[in-house]
């Protein structure tokens, strides 16, 4: 009996270990070497160091950048029956060029890239000034009890942007022909905004009522602060591969705001308003998707890539211009600030060495 009691202790104290055994290996499951391995390119024998440069042609829109509304009262019964003046919005080229450094330490990159852009849009509008029941309702000039109107305008929006990005990013395997790039970083950017508007009376029964007025505005700013997103690249055959990008920063950004008004005959009939060093914080965002083509050559010493993409981007609250002043409400339009937009195509080489 006493045998078949030890017989029967070893056995479980054999079942207890081959347990214990398992359970810590369970613990400490393998991870799988693909996933998560760098998938930035490396060329041979060569500096660990890419360029690259690219060719834009983006569409800039603003909000609330209406000339005025169209009327005709030739109906009594209505006080406004027209359509709103807006802008032509066209693409205009643009360029990017950039600078990047693969780091030994877990395979790390660096980059630095500098974006160009600059744009104007005009419009205008005539009526006929003999048809008093046609008029153009101004939408820049400072409001008024007398409610003018005039049968010409003109206006020209000038944009001159200058972005400079620097992150430091990670390419690596999520699968097995899909790839992800985290980065986080800075930007500064420069945006400078200038709009002339200018109503014109010529017909001389509203020529005193209402004389020609003239506007400028400016809207110069400078902007700082962190800058995240993520890049994936979706491995095609033949060397080809579809990429999306969605990309998000927050910028510390100071405005220096001017809005002059002037009469053509009523010289003490202006407006001239400042507000230096108005400080705000703005969110942009970017979403793109593209297709892009690249290889290795002269036994893998040389990278290059090409690639094509459409890009949409939001910069917040951008439009200032209705800011500074309002007669009925001095300081502050009744319209909200309006959102810059830029939509495009973006064309881009990259060469690794």
């Amino acid at each position: 009996m006493l045998f078949s009691k030890q017989k029967i202790m070893s056995l479980v104290a054999l079942l207890l270990a081959n347990s214990l055994a398992w359970g810590q290996g369970m613990c400490e499951p393998e991870m799988v070497a693909g996933y998560n391995a760098s998938s930035r390119i490396e060329t041979e024998c060569g500096w660990d160091m890419f360029v690259w440069g690219s060719f834009t042609y983006y569409q800039p829109i603003q909000e609330n950048m209406s000339l005025g509304v169209v009327s005709d009262s030739s109906d009594p019964l209505d006080l406004v029956n027209g359509y709103e003046v807006d802008l032509s919005n066209k693409f205009k080229p643009g360029f990017k060029v950039g600078i990047g450094v693969n780091f030994p330490y877990d395979d790390w990159i660096t980059r630095v890239e500098y974006t160009w852009f600059r744009g104007t849009e005009k419009v205008q509008k005539s009526l006929d000034p003999n048809n008093a029941q046609i008029a153009l309702f101004p939408a820049w000039e400072v409001p008024n009890f007398l409610n003018p109107s005039y049968n010409f305008g003109s206006e020209s929006w000038n944009l001159r942007m200058d972005l400079i990005d620097w992150d430091l990013a990670r390419n690596f395997y999520v699968g097995k022909q899909l790839c992800f790039l985290y980065f986080i970083g800075l930007r500064y950017g420069l945006i400078r905004q200038n709009l002339d508007v200018d109503y014109i009376n010529e017909n001389p029964a509203n020529f005193f009522i209402f004389p020609s007025t003239f506007i400028e505005q400016s809207s110069h700013s400078w902007g700082i602060g962190p800058r995240m997103g993520l890049s994936s690249n979706w491995r095609l055959c033949k060397n080809f591969r579809l990429y999306g990008n969605a990309e998000l920063d927050l910028l510390f950004t100071q405005y220096d705001l001017r809005s002059k008004q002037t009469s053509q005959v009523a010289v003490a009939n202006q407006y001239i308003v400042k507000r230096d060093d108005a400080n705000y914080l703005r969110v942009h965002t970017e979403l793109c998707l593209g297709l892009g083509w690249g290889s290795y050559f002269s036994n893998n010493r040389y990278h290059f890539d090409i690639s094509a993409d459409y890009s949409f981007q939001a910069f917040f609250d951008q439009n200032m211009f209705r800011t500074p002043v309002s007669a009925q409400a001095v300081g502050k339009s009744f319209l909200s600030n309006g959102n810059l937009y830029m939509n495009g195509l973006t064309v881009t080489a990259r060469f690794d060495f």
